[in-house]
């Protein structure tokens, strides 16, 4: 019979193995991470946006080619509720010892977990990880910051949709090992297209914790087999689009995970990918007074927000252009935003003459 106990040393693993998605499947629907009070994120948030901050903060500051230990001390059940004591134990990018210990409590119900509520000397991470203190870099240490997030973005024809679809389920798995979590796969057919004349594509896109865990995704052996036998010389293009910062864009008065608190939802959350170019900047800043209220409204924030010079062609050819992608709790969220009265009479009729934008909406993996 499994325990509670099993379950959570699952999760654990596959945390540590760095194959987050056979951890999050361990999960229930609505499943919480509570984050300590001392941490810069909020109080609690769906364990699968959780999994993917800490991947993009915590574990990119840890050198990939050092290793890292964890020694489990104790693991206890009690009914439902379930603890795991361990110490972690790596070298990070500065070249500093990184070791910490952890209590990590969870609750599960009918074999999924409904809430983790990890504890730990949160002073450490900044101290040693990022070789930062509370006022002053630690003496004789690198001064560093997490590296903002990377996403691969691939694009194929729509006549080709099975191949992408091919390539997306073996890309799951060896993007997982990276840190890599399929955000979407999804053929043209499942295209939701928005902006009239929008070309249905079919879609993966993949998040990674920075960009040096997407280049060696992107040049591992194993990748480069399965791209080549899948969908070499049958896409429009392959991307490395630069993510938002945890801290979000200070500069930009736009949705992050900095300002936005993501909602509970039942379902699959929603991505929205817009491609275009922008003529005239003016009519744009009204347009955006409009729509980040309205955005923000719903749950939704962006992953995305970036003008075409950040952007690595990686293959296929790709005409430059402003890349946004937006993550929404579910697919009815932005589409009521989409087709409300404010957005279809007000919004569009304000950067209609101003830009030109290509809009395509997906159901999303994680």
């Amino acid at each position: 019979m499994t325990t509670s106990k099993d379950v959570a040393l699952a999760f654990l693993r596959s945390f540590w193995d760095g194959e987050t998605e056979r951890g999050l499947a361990l999960c229930a629907e609505g499943a919480r991470w509570t984050f300590q009070r001392s941490l810069p994120y909020p109080r609690q948030a769906p364990v699968a946006e959780a999994v993917e901050r800490l991947m993009s903060t915590l574990v990119a500051g840890f050198d990939p080619d050092a290793g890292y230990t964890v020694a489990v001390h104790n693991a206890i059940a009690d009914g439902d509720e379930a603890a795991v004591e361990y110490t972690a134990r790596g070298t990070t990018c500065s070249g500093a010892v990184y070791e910490n210990d952890y209590l990590v409590r969870m609750t599960v119900r009918d074999g999924r977990i409904v809430s983790i509520r990890p504890y730990f000397d949160t002073h450490r991470v900044p101290r040693v990880l990022y070789a930062l203190d509370a006022d002053r870099p630690v003496e004789g240490a690198h001064m560093s910051t997490p590296e903002p997030p990377s996403i691969l973005l691939i694009e194929a024809t729509a006549d080709h949709g099975d191949a992408a679809m091919a390539y997306a389920d073996v890309a799951r798995e060896l993007a997982s090992a990276h840190g890599g979590r399929t955000l979407i796969a999804a053929p043209a057919s499942r295209a939701d297209v928005l902006e009239a004349g929008s070309p249905a594509h079919a879609v993966v896109a993949i998040a990674f914790p920075g960009r040096a865990a997407l280049d060696r995704f992107w040049a591992s052996p194993e990748h480069r087999a399965a791209f080549a036998d899948r969908l070499d010389g049958r896409l429009a293009h392959a991307l490395a689009l630069p993510g938002i910062p945890e801290a979000g864009l200070p500069d930009q008065p736009i949705p992050t995970r900095a300002n936005v608190t993501v909602p509970d939802s039942a379902g699959p959350p929603a991505y929205m990918l817009i491609q275009g170019t922008v003529r005239d900047p003016g009519p744009i800043e009204a347009y955006m007074a409009i729509i980040v209220p309205m955005i923000i409204a719903r749950g939704g924030l962006y992953l995305v927000w970036t003008p075409p010079e950040p952007v690595s062609v990686l293959a296929g050819d790709w005409a430059p252009r402003f890349v946004v992608l937006s993550r929404w709790p579910s697919i009815a969220e932005p589409r009521d935003f989409w087709y409300s009265d404010r957005y279809q009479n007000e919004a569009i009729p304000t950067r209609r003459d101003a830009a030109a934008f290509t809009v395509l909406l997906f159901e999303g993996q994680a």
